[in-house]
């Protein structure tokens, strides 16, 4: 009886049920998870350099948008071209993504003699831009707001050259194709930034003033 009683009690203290819940990983657990862990880690970093790359892409266009809204708030904002001129003019920005250009080159200018584009020496360049990614300007595109790139762009609505010039009051908005050698009067314009790999990011100005990068 007292044998019996021993025993009962050695069956329900507490040592003897923690070591009766006490488990652990196996072997083959601890290799699958390792497995599995060394496969997602592969994954992510076989992604990271084109996950980089669309993000430098974004960065660039986010960039070059900036520079058209700087250019906008200008033609709000600055006096006088010189003091005593009585001369108050719009300022663009510009680009040449031609072969007589530089599709890695943009630039702001002051428009000085008020013809609503980018004229040698006439205008005043106030910021020289380099896009320092790999990134690069592929050209523009009028009117066609859906196109995703320049290639589903309509020939005729093409363009390398382009000029964006703000003018006061308002301000007004004008588009000058500089293939062309003429002013557009479509309500919008859409400048594709492209990477090597063939991403592509898209910059959408309207005549309303609104700028968008999508």
């Amino acid at each position: 009886m007292k044998n019996n009683k021993i025993n009962f009690l050695r069956r329900f203290t507490p040592l003897n049920s923690c070591k009766a819940n006490l488990t652990g990983f196996t072997v083959v657990e601890v290799l699958i998870t390792m497995g599995v862990f060394a496969l997602v880690s592969s994954m992510v970093l076989a992604n990271y350099p084109k996950f980089s790359e669309r993000l430098t892409l974004e960065q660039t266009a986010q960039k070059i948008a900036l520079s058209f809204r700087e250019a906008k708030i200008l033609s709000l904002t600055v006096g006088e071209s010189e003091i005593g001129t009585r001369i108050f003019p719009g300022y663009g920005v510009h680009f040449d993504a031609g072969e007589s250009g530089n599709n890695k080159r943009y630039l702001i200018f002051s428009d000085l003699n008020a013809d609503k584009k980018y004229a040698e020496p006439d205008d005043g360049e106030k910021d020289i831009f380099g896009i320092q990614s790999s990134a690069f300007i592929s050209g523009a595109c009028f009117g066609e707001e859906d196109a995703g790139s320049l290639s589903e762009c309509q020939s005729y609505n093409q363009t390398k050259i382009l000029d964006i010039v703000f003018t006061r009051p308002k301000p007004s908005i004008d588009f000058y194709d500089g293939e062309r050698s003429q002013w557009r009067g479509e309500q919008n314009v859409g400048i594709f930034i492209v990477n090597p790999e063939g991403d592509i990011k898209k910059i959408i100005i309207w005549k309303t003033g609104q700028i968008m990068v999508e």
